[in-house]
């Protein structure tokens, strides 16, 4: 399935949760670097099949000799691909 979050491009995951653990890494990789790690991630709250919103603690793990986390919220939504290929149908039909 596809999944999209805010500030990203679609991917693709095994599960919305699988989903969540990629961006939290993605968020964690950009303000921390190659060592930045996602090391909690919490359900907020979930929106049936349309998406669910996350909490990730992201930041360096102790073993590198620092201890810099802080808390990150965020919302993955499901991309369906009926959406996906209607929002292509509208780019490709557009005169401008």
């Amino acid at each position: 399935m596809k999944y999209i979050c805010e500030g990203f491009g679609t991917i693709e995951a095994a599960n919305i949760k699988h989903a969540a653990r990629i961006f939290a890494n993605r968020v964690a990789h950009e303000r921390y670097g190659p060592k930045g790690r996602c090391r909690m991630l919490r359900l907020l709250t979930h929106k049936g099949a349309d998406g669910a919103s996350f909490e990730a603690f992201v930041g360096i793990p102790p073993l590198y000799g620092h201890d810099v986390s802080k808390s990150y919220r965020f919302e993955v939504i499901v991309v369906r691909e009926t959406e996906v290929a209607a929002a292509v149908a509208l780019t490709n039909n557009d005169p401008d």
